[in-house]
């Protein structure tokens, strides 16, 4: 009786851990999956900052009405620094703050939707179109752009 109880917590150990076993790899698989979106999604965003440098005049208002205090722990900051590694501070801080006013949406086959402000001086160019890669290369196609004139 008590080799029976043995056997059947042995088995129940062993079918435990496969299943625990299993659904990690899943969940670290998922993981994987998310970040190399997310890298993805970065890169789009880099690509487009660095092309039209939205928001950069002096005075303009921010996309995100909330000034954000760029340190150390800033995530965002962080994965900026590795993907474009040998750059003065004070850029990753301004390319962290670019990149925060880029609207990304997913559309599917790999393309995204964007949208954001450049903050040129005296006037606003509003942008959408679509970003993708192709072939390893970055591609942006504008397929709206709206201005408006503001108090310089």
């Amino acid at each position: 009786m008590k080799l029976t109880i043995l056997f059947c917590l042995v088995l129940v150990f062993l079918f435990s851990a496969c299943c625990t076993t299993r659904e990690s790899t899943q969940v670290s698989e998922m993981d994987t999956l998310t970040q190399e979106n997310d890298d993805l999604e970065l890169n789009f965003k880099l690509f487009l900052v660095e092309k039209y440098r939205p928001g950069n005049c002096y005075g303009m208002p921010d996309p995100d009405p909330f000034y954000y205090q760029n340190s150390d722990k800033d995530t965002l900051l962080q994965r900026i620094k590795s993907l474009l590694p040998g750059r003065d501070d004070s850029e990753y801080m301004l390319l962290t703050q670019m990149t925060r006013g880029i609207k990304l949406q997913k559309t599917g086959n790999g393309a995204y939707e964007f949208e954001f402000s450049d903050g040129q001086c005296c006037t606003v160019y509003h942008y959408k179109g679509v970003v993708e890669m192709k072939a390893g290369i970055i591609e942006d196609n504008v397929i709206e752009k709206t201005s408006e004139t503001v108090p310089c």
